[in-house]
């Protein structure tokens, strides 16, 4: 695995250029409908190396929202330790891995 991290020309922003396998996993987060919590949630996902494939909005209500996440992480410790900050993150209520 080859993981390199380069300054990008727009703000100082980081970029990873990373040539390995990745396993996809799909996870339900259930946040606060607020201005901000997905880019909360974007935010644990990046600074943990992971990436983002799709997401889905797949129900709202006035006050949470719950989205699919179709990641990509390294291995099964990985996305345990995503899961777990997204837990400890104030704009989400519930975060677990999903079939399908």
């Amino acid at each position: 695995m080859v993981n390199t991290r380069t300054r990008g020309p727009v703000g100082g922003a980081t970029v990873s250029a990373v040539s390995a396998s990745t396993l996809p996993a799909r996870v339900s987060v259930t946040a606060i409908n607020a201005p901000g919590s997905l880019a909360d949630i974007a935010q644990v996902v990046a600074s943990n190396d992971a990436n983002i494939h799709t997401l889905s909005m797949v129900r709202t209500a006035p006050d949470f929202t719950e989205m699919l996440i179709d990641l990509e992480v390294w291995d099964l410790k990985h996305l345990n330790r995503l899961l777990s900050q997204l837990k400890d993150n104030s704009s989400v209520s519930d975060a677990r891995r999903v079939n399908g």
